[in-house]
């Protein structure tokens, strides 16, 4: 194993260490000893790979950025339609959701911890801005080939986006009745059969 591959590793380890820390303790209550402690590594190792707490929480919230639009972009790419393809996108993102609920928590945190610090929106603005492409595109190539009503673009992209984020915000508070992966896909269907209803189309599912 290269060097290069061991730092990598060990980077890996020490988030995901960290993602347990803070969603479990909280940004303020977590302490790099706890998360050296819980990657099995020393404080030094943790220092050797990030600058601070901070650095290392803003990187966690860049891995679940970076997770979110992973398996959105696959499951648009696997998806026969426009319509199927917005469903992927929920979809996807109650399965994150689903399964790193301590990330979930982590970005909860985000909202008080460090959002109005302007390195975390350098951070991760680059997934946030990843995310609302994939999203507008679907949508224009929906609209264009007839299978979404004409509707303004931009504002429609931002709805799908708001709704999308307000039901991550609360899919931990909702936990284990209201927004499982099944309840992302009628989030999805209330917003595609306002689209498919004037287009004569339907990919309900």
């Amino acid at each position: 194993m290269t060097r290069h591959m061991i730092s990598s590793n060990r980077k890996k380890q020490i988030l995901e260490a960290a993602v347990k820390c803070f969603g479990s303790n909280g940004y303020h209550e977590t302490a790099v000893d706890d998360i050296a402690s819980a990657a099995g590594l020393s404080k030094g190792s943790v220092y050797w790979h990030f600058k601070n707490k901070r650095d290392l929480f803003l990187s966690t919230l860049e891995l679940w950025g970076e997770q979110v639009l992973d398996t959105a972009q696959r499951g648009v790419e696997q998806a026969r339609n426009p319509g199927e393809e917005l469903r992927a996108i929920f979809r996807s993102m109650g399965r994150c959701a689903a399964t790193n609920p301590e990330l979930i928590r982590t970005w909860r945190q985000m909202q008080v911890a460090v959002a109005p610090d302007p390195r975390f929106e350098n951070r991760v603005q680059a997934s946030a801005e990843a995310l609302y492409r994939l999203v507008h595109k679907v949508l224009a190539e929906g609209i264009e080939v007839g299978h979404f009503r004409r509707v303004p673009l931009k504002p429609l992209t931002w709805h799908v986006l708001a709704v999308l984020e307000g039901s991550l915000m609360q899919s931990e508070t909702f936990k284990g009745h209201d927004l499982e992966p099944l309840s992302w896909n009628v989030l999805a269907n209330s917003i595609i059969t306002f689209l498919e209803s004037q287009a004569g189309h339907s990919s309900a599912g």
